[in-house]
């Protein structure tokens, strides 16, 4: 289960004579998990406040306090990515000392690691304010996770099959720009 919200565009343009109807956009909006949340890792990178969460709804999702986001003058949060979703109920997460990689396990007792690749931590800077960036040429960091419809991890969008890059395509997997917290529908994919 999931919350979407739509704005309706007011362009009040005019085509041949006749208004043209105003559009419907998604907007960010309340994310969350939908079962109980069985652990949490709260965190601060590089100044950015962090929370990891798992939970019986088989997922692990990262939030993140927005800098200024929208000139707002209280503090907000949002939902960063989802490093994992997976087949089994989520027990636990732990992050790593640098921050940047969390081993979670379930119901299966097997221990996940996932490093943030470069479009999570893009996602961070132009956010959130993370101000110092790993470097950039680590060649151990992927830019983007590819997460299998029925997989239980994930995989470095650089090294999917054809038949994976077809299911990503049919799913409109895009790469997300960050002038604003992600979509509900983009938050599966980063």
């Amino acid at each position: 289960g999931s919350f979407h919200l739509w704005s309706s565009s007011s362009t009040n343009r005019t085509t041949e004579g006749h208004q043209q109807e105003d559009r419907w956009v998604p907007v960010p909006f309340l994310t969350g998990h939908f079962s109980a949340v069985n652990d949490l890792e709260w965190t601060s990178l590089e100044g950015v406040d962090c929370l990891y969460s798992v939970s019986s709804d088989q997922t692990c999702r990262m939030f993140a306090s927005l800098a200024d986001f929208k000139s707002s003058k209280r503090p907000q949060w949002a939902e960063i990515c989802r490093p994992q979703i997976h087949g089994y109920d989520l027990n636990c997460v732990l992050r790593s000392p640098d921050s940047l990689t969390i081993c979670t396990a379930g119901e299966e007792k097997i221990i996940r690691g996932f490093t943030a690749p470069e479009i999570v931590l893009r996602g961070l800077s132009q956010l959130c304010g993370l101000k110092t960036l790993p470097d950039s040429t680590d060649s151990k960091r992927i830019f983007q996770a590819y997460i299998p419809e029925l997989g239980l991890s994930n995989k470095a969008l650089e090294s999917i099959s054809k038949q994976e890059k077809t299911e990503m395509d049919a799913r409109r997997v895009t790469t997300i720009d960050w002038s604003e917290p992600p979509l509900e529908s983009q938050l599966a994919d980063h």
